[in-house]
């Protein structure tokens, strides 16, 4: 059975789910078109596919391919509150930097109602103070009323001992190429082919390749991590961050 697509749906308006650091698979939360030949001739179904992977990192550069973007690093969080209202709860949160992009690297995430939010970081500075140690505010730059906070969850571990689950800065990764065989399911069927998937360069290039982790970082908690990604990566604050 031979399986094609027209086009993996890709740029910043993609909306997938999004709520677990290790999840291996990729389902999108709008529907395209999957044409599908057998002996009978061809099918085309309309509908939300789920792509799955080996591995979380072939999952994530899968991504990196889909938004046309460089991931700089993820976490997860709680809560999402924006001017007092919830705007999302459990998911993840996503730096990214689009080279063509002259506003810089954006910050983005699922919220409510499956609305999907992406933000320049240059709109907003951190606010010094946090009542917790996993409470981050971010205040907007041209509204000083609205202050947006992130509450993550805290770390169930003792102090030098390693995270159950982990969030990465794919700023600090290492490739290594990798073969990258994937699952399309369809109508609960598993349909042989790439499913329209990039196959791995033989480079070993941004995209299908494994990325190995520099793991110095391991032991930060989701808060931890995104007060340096958001320092390490805001307009102020980036070339300080990498001297």
């Amino acid at each position: 059975m031979l399986t094609r697509t027209p086009a993996v749906p890709r740029g910043k308006a993609v909306r997938f789910e999004d709520d677990d650091l290790d999840d291996n698979d990729v389902l999108f939360l709008d529907n395209h078109d999957i044409t599908v030949q057998d002996a009978e001739g061809y099918k085309i179904y309309h509908l939300r596919p789920k792509y799955t992977f080996k591995t979380t990192q072939l999952r994530e550069a899968f991504l990196q391919r889909v938004r046309e973007r460089v991931l700089l690093g993820r976490c997860r969080v709680d809560e999402i509150h924006s001017g007092g209202r919830l705007v999302a709860r459990m998911t993840v949160v996503r730096f990214w930097r689009k080279e063509a992009d002259d506003d810089g690297p954006t910050l983005a995430f699922l919220g409510r109602d499956a609305v999907q939010q992406e933000w320049h970081l240059s709109e907003f500075e951190q606010v010094p103070t946090a009542p917790q140690a996993n409470v981050v505010g971010l205040l907007e730059r041209h509204n000083s009323d609205e202050t947006v906070v992130f509450v993550f969850g805290r770390p169930a571990r003792s102090p030098g001992s390693p995270r159950h689950r982990r969030s990465f800065s794919f700023g600090s990764w290492r490739r290594r190429k990798s073969s990258t065989p994937s699952v399309v399911m369809v109508e609960g069927q598993q349909l042989n082919g790439d499913g329209g998937m990039p196959s791995a360069s033989a480079d070993g290039e941004l995209g299908l390749a494994a990325l190995e982790p520099v793991t110095e970082d391991d032991l930060q908690s989701d808060a931890e991590r995104f007060r340096t990604l958001f320092r390490r990566h805001h307009p102020s604050t980036a070339i300080i961050a990498v001297q």
